[in-house]
């Protein structure tokens, strides 16, 4: 069995630190944002290394039964808009297996929304996944 790392290499967001989301009448599921969370770099690499890891490795893992031990450089791109889904999910970087499978399960993730409800924020996350 082969384990990945994701290490968070650098990570540039766009957007102002958010204060709490207005309640809302949707209920999102368990693993989704907390009330009172709000949007900050951190709290979009702790959800991506906590919630989101498992999807990440499943699509690494998958990779990694055809090639080896090999790793490399994937890099997550993204827009969360008001309601905290994202816009435009894209993974580039290594494989277009890896990347086509990593950009599907991303079309699936939300965070709190940003501060405000007119504002959107943008996130560039390049992650190095290496076979452990």
């Amino acid at each position: 069995m082969c384990t990945c790392v994701l290490a968070v290499m650098t990570a540039c967001g766009r957007g102002q630190p958010a204060r709490p989301p207005a309640s809302s009448t949707t209920a999102e599921p368990a693993d989704g944002p907390r009330p009172g969370e709000i949007l900050t770099m951190d709290l979009v690499l702790e959800r991506i290394s906590t919630t989101y890891r498992r999807q990440l490795r499943r699509c690494y893992q998958s990779f990694l039964k055809h090639n080896g031990g090999a790793g490399g450089k994937v890099t997550l791109e993204f827009t969360v808009d008001a309601t905290g889904h994202l816009i435009n999910p894209r993974a580039s970087g290594m494989t277009p297996e890896i990347t086509t499978c990593i950009t599907r399960r991303m079309s699936e993730w939300y965070f709190a929304p940003p501060a405000s409800s007119r504002e959107e924020a943008s996130f560039r996350i390049p992650l190095m996944l290496v076979a452990e």
